[in-house]
């Protein structure tokens, strides 16, 4: 929904998502309307002592509470109404609704006001608290809840999220030898920092994978270089390091964690991805490379690496799919062609089968014998005009379809009776589907010789 969106939070027994509960969420819209708002009973946690320290609620509090199955339809009738959902640290509580069920659409955007404020409030980036954030800019938490219970922490966020987004600041900056002011709003400055922080992480992963060594998923061996020019790989890192501890801020640990947690569909992800990447200039020699690796192997040892020869079928299968795809679109245009063809002449209460240009030279490649009818009713062109384009070339064809005794247009030849005509229309059609049916066909043509006063009659 344009220019609207909602805010979520949420309050858990715990860290993980898929270990611990959800004990509250909260959902308001952009003009602070509450859409959703519930303490949510656990069933697995009878006590949560460390986590009640910070959101002070008790196993007492939620005792009656439904639990977040019983809400979820009541939540998800809300997500799927918004593309846009605000959060503070709002992938901690997105990934704790999808592991309750929660559907988000595919194209939903994640709005995170923390990285966006500490990204330029913080002196080293570090993470900074929504209260924080809040007190920054004079929050008045008074208005509504305290802070850590879900629904005060939505009106926070909300508050520091607008503030962020339509409050402006200046920037120095020297043009011309002479010091001035630039008026920009945190959201423009925020997209030129967040640009400048991907780069500089993506920097910080490929660093690191340089000075590390056995990489695998699963008994597939990874080279650096693979996994340095897959952009999913370093998202995915990227993504688990951003969702460490801050003591387990490491991008040794982060790499370990995506590669060890794998599923084994994870490698044919990378290799999708990075097959996708690739310009088609450097598809085809990757391909050829890989070929003449293994062409030139003449021992046991393979040629090339699994991960590669999983990145060369891929390709192979990519650039089989695309030519099929061409041949059947060129397929399917000639055959509604000769259908259409086929439909004019009986309109013009015509025997034969008109062909198009292109179905005519096609005709003429498998075999079929192709005539040329004249403008004058119950002829065709000579028979040395036949027998020239019978023996296709495209540059006589050319000079006989420019003959102006002979403006109607091939069509199949005139020694074939209609049900023959008929057999070779499925044929052209069957066979341009399926090149393989038409190599053994015995294909239905005159086996007489012309006498000399029946040549060019019907």
């Amino acid at each position: 929904m344009e220019n609207k969106y909602i805010v979520l939070d949420t309050e858990t027994t715990g860290l993980n998502a898929t270990e611990d509960e959800l004990l509250q969420v909260s959902i308001i819209d952009n003009e602070g309307t509450v859409l959703f708002d519930s303490y949510i009973r656990p069933t697995q946690h009878t006590e949560w002592a460390e986590a009640e320290r910070v959101n002070h609620i008790t196993p007492e509090m939620v005792a009656d509470a439904p639990t977040i199955a019983e809400v979820m339809p009541e939540i998800n009738d809300i997500l799927k109404r918004y593309d846009k959902i605000v959060g503070y640290n709002v992938r901690f509580d997105a990934d704790f609704l999808k592991n309750n069920g929660a559907e988000f659409a595919d194209n939903t955007n994640f709005v995170d006001s923390m990285k966006i404020f500490s990204l330029y409030f913080s002196a080293d980036n570090k993470r900074c608290k929504l209260t924080e954030a809040a007190d920054y800019f004079c929050y008045d938490w008074s208005e509504h809840k305290e802070a850590h219970n879900s629904l005060g922490d939505c009106f926070a966020t909300l508050y520091v999220y607008k503030k962020l987004t339509t409050d402006t600041m200046t920037i120095e900056r020297v043009i011309d030898g002479k010091r001035v002011g630039i008026e920009l709003t945190p959201a423009e400055i925020s997209q030129a920092y967040c640009i400048k922080e991907y780069y500089d992480r993506k920097q910080d992963v490929l660093n690191v994978l340089d000075e590390m060594d056995s990489l695998k998923i699963g008994d597939i061996d990874l080279s650096k270089d693979f996994l340095k020019n897959s952009n999913t790989f370093i998202d995915d890192v990227i993504y688990r390091y951003e969702k460490m501890d801050d003591h387990l801020e490491d991008y040794n640990m982060a790499i370990k964690d995506v590669l060890d947690n794998a599923d084994k569909n994870y490698a044919n992800k990378l290799v999708s991805h990075y097959a996708q990447n690739m310009s088609a200039a450097d598809k085809e020699q990757y391909i050829e490379s890989a070929e003449m690796a293994m062409d030139w192997n003449d021992t046991n040892e393979p040629a090339i690496s699994k991960i590669e020869h999983m990145v060369y079928e891929k390709l192979i299968e990519t650039r089989s799919s695309e030519n099929t795809a061409k041949a059947k679109a060129y397929i399917d245009n000639i055959s509604k062609k000769c259908h259409n063809a086929n439909d004019k002449c009986f309109e013009q209460s015509q025997n034969d089968i008109f062909l198009s240009d292109r179905q005519a030279v096609q005709a003429v490649k498998m075999g079929i014998p192709v005539g040329y009818v004249t403008k004058y009713a119950g002829y065709h062109g000579s028979s040395a005009a036949l027998h020239t384009f019978y023996m296709l070339s495209e540059q006589n064809f050319s000079t006989l379809k420019n003959d102006k005794s002979m403006d109607k247009g091939p069509v199949f030849h005139y020694t074939l009776n209609d049900d023959q005509k008929k057999q070779l229309l499925n044929i052209v059609d069957t066979a341009l589907k399926d090149p393989e049916y038409a190599k053994c066909l015995e294909l239905p043509k005159k086996t007489t010789p012309m006498r000399k006063k029946s040549m060019g009659r019907k």
